[in-house]
């Protein structure tokens, strides 16, 4: 009786409507039950397989780096490694293309990876090209969202930068 009393005082003071705390009580309460536990773990290990099933569908060795290793590797190793990775994946982003402008671009790219790969745009002293070039591409990203002449923009690299910035 005393527990029932305990139960229905703490029910009282939430913040939640009454019906509300209800049912997440009688939710907690199945939940604990063995079976529905059983049930419920099965669920989620089989969920957690197809997710790695398919997140590791192209990787059947299954075989991670964990540590650096003791010794350097040798140039060609790493690029045999490379070229390994780059195999796993089907390339879908790039079906439109004219295979003649892919190689053309990707080489290209490589060109001005090379040139600017050791480049800090932040250090904009050091690197005035890079300043350049970020404000000659947000100037053509600005232009084509009909952006006036006090609009301006920032280039981040993308991930949580990019997020954040956006969110500015």
């Amino acid at each position: 009786m005393c527990f029932l009393i305990v139960w229905f005082r703490r029910m009282n003071r939430s913040d939640k409507p009454f019906i509300q705390r209800l049912r997440s009580s009688v939710y907690s309460i199945i939940r604990s039950l063995p079976w529905v536990k059983r049930r419920v773990k099965a669920d989620l290990e089989r969920a957690r397989r197809e997710i790695e099933e398919e997140v590791h569908q192209c990787d059947q060795k299954r075989d991670f780096y964990k540590f650096l290793p003791e010794h350097p590797l040798n140039p060609e190793d790493i690029l045999s490694e490379a070229r390994q990775y780059a195999a796993m994946g089907e390339r879908r982003y790039m079906e439109h293309y004219d295979p003649r402008s892919r190689t053309q671009d990707m080489t290209l790219c490589a060109k001005i990876y090379d040139l600017f790969s050791h480049s800090d745009p932040h250090r904009s002293d050091a690197f005035p090209g890079a300043r350049k070039m970020e404000a000659e591409i947000l100037r053509m990203a600005l232009s084509m969202f009909h952006g006036g002449v006090e609009a301006c923009g920032v280039v981040a690299g993308g991930g949580t930068e990019a997020t954040l910035l956006a969110c500015l």
